[in-house]
């Protein structure tokens, strides 16, 4: 079963991760090329055009997307929910796929036995649990691609558990 898992970003660096049968096989990222004072619309259509067309290369089996967590800062929330919407949106249009949508700390407990983790604890933990992968450096895009691979390798077991 080919898995895609997702990881969106407010104005950040997005990622998308696949496993094959419980294996990582690789992952691509996205961050907008769009100035920072373009407009979030113009910059949420980048991203979907994006994401259609990886899918649409890709064709996974299931996706899964991250599910929102809770921020007090409601223009993060704001920003988040959107990049969310698309990713809900564009992965349903997949229609060979099963999409599910889950939080990150299900995939992690799955994934590290510990599902209460932070990111940065996630990061130290990561390779122990996912040997052999490489996510490049933590601060250009490597704990993206570890959350979006997280979610990847957990998602079989999370759709068995629904």
């Amino acid at each position: 079963m080919l898995v895609a898992g997702l990881d969106y970003a407010s104005r950040g660096i997005s990622a998308l991760a696949l496993a094959r049968d419980g294996k990582p096989l690789r992952a691509v990222t996205f961050q907008s090329d769009a100035p920072r004072d373009e407009s979030d619309a113009t910059m949420l259509r980048e991203y979907e055009h994006w994401l259609h067309a990886q899918l649409g290369i890709i064709k996974p089996d299931l996706i899964v997307v991250e599910e929102l967590a809770v921020f007090h800062n409601v223009k993060v929330v704001r920003a988040l929910s959107h990049r969310e919407a698309v990713a809900l949106l564009v992965a349903r249009r997949c229609k060979s796929a099963m999409v599910i949508h889950r939080p990150i700390t299900q995939a992690r407990k799955v994934v590290f036995q510990k599902g209460n983790i932070s990111k940065d604890d996630a990061w130290e933990v990561r390779a122990k649990y996912i040997p052999n992968f490489d996510f490049g450096r933590k601060t250009t895009g490597g704990t993206d691609i570890m959350d979006a691979m997280t979610l990847a390798l957990a998602a079989p077991t999370l759709l068995e558990r629904s």
